[in-house]
C-alpha cells in the first residue's frame, strides 16, 4: 500500500432489479471501503471513482450538481446488514 499512487475504483452493480443488499453492499460498502483503505496509503495521490451513468429518473431535467441522498448511508448499510433479504424485498419500492 506504501507504493500506491492512484486508484481507479470502478465497480459498482447497475441492475435495476439487484437485491437492496447485494446493491448496497456493492455500490455503498464497496466505495466507503475503498475509502477507508485510502486513508492508509501515505504515497497517494488520487482516488478516481467512476459512478453509474443513470440516476435520478424521476426528474425531467438533471442539473449538474449535487443532490442529497434520499437516505443516510449509514442508516442503508445497517438495514441491509440486520434485516432479512425477505423484509428487505417488502419495503422495496420496485
Amino acid at each position: 500500500m506504501h507504493n500506491v499512487n492512484i486508484i481507479f475504483h470502478v465497480a459498482a452493480t447497475v441492475r435495476f432489479d439487484e437485491k437492496l443488499k447485494m446493491a448496497t453492499a456493492i455500490n455503498v460498502r464497496g466505495p466507503l471501503d475503498m475509502l477507508r483503505l485510502a486513508h492508509h496509503m501515505p504515497n497517494l495521490k488520487a482516488l478516481m471513482h467512476v459512478s453509474t451513468a443513470f440516476s435520478n429518473c424521476t426528474e425531467h431535467f438533471i442539473e449538474e450538481k449535487f443532490y442529497p441522498a434520499p437516505v443516510d448511508y449509514k442508516k442503508l448499510i445497517m438495514m441491509t446488514e440486520q434485516l432479512s433479504d425477505k423484509i428487505l424485498e417488502n419495503i422495496t419500492p420496485m
